[in-house]
């Protein structure tokens, strides 16, 4: 195997466990992700129903800190795969 060869192996590799590592990463967010969000739909269903002023506003709070946390967890994926996808110096 010739050196050159040898270093495209070792590149590929690398994108290979790169890409892994953001699979992973991607994965692990989601899934937190559609844990925050899985409360959303159930509380505006009860809002509906709720005529109560401090009831319905403990369920918007509730609500909101569902969303903030989303938004959250979407900051910090693209500021980790940016991390992930930054160049590696040799």
């Amino acid at each position: 195997e010739t050196k050159i060869q040898f270093k495209k192996n070792i590149r590929r590799l690398e994108k290979e466990l790169q890409n892994k590592a953001i699979n992973d990463l991607i994965y692990k967010y989601v899934h937190d992700i559609r844990s925050s969000l899985t409360p959303i739909k159930p509380y505006a269903e009860l809002l509906k129903k709720v005529e109560d002023s401090s009831t319905k506003n403990r369920i918007l709070d509730q609500m909101s800190t569902s969303s903030q946390q989303v938004e959250l967890l979407l900051i910090q994926l693209i500021k980790d795969v940016d991390q992930l996808c930054k160049p590696q110096n040799p």
